[in-house]
């Protein structure tokens, strides 16, 4: 398992770290592992989320 920074994932995604916070806080993203004061994501999660959020648009542009 892989652990990425809010930086690299913000990089990943394509936004700002701020945009990465706001939907953690609404549960729109997936939500980080916290270890001590450390935040991380899972790589393996984040790119699920990734697949499922382009499946989703691509139902949206054949509708």
């Amino acid at each position: 398992m892989k652990l990425l920074k809010v930086k690299e994932v913000a990089v990943r995604i394509g936004v700002s770290e701020r945009a990465i916070w706001k939907w953690t806080q609404t549960r729109k993203f997936p939500q980080p592992i916290r270890i001590s004061r450390s935040v991380r994501w899972d790589e393996s999660m984040l790119d699920a989320w990734i697949a499922e959020q382009s499946h989703a648009a691509q139902r949206e542009a054949t509708e």
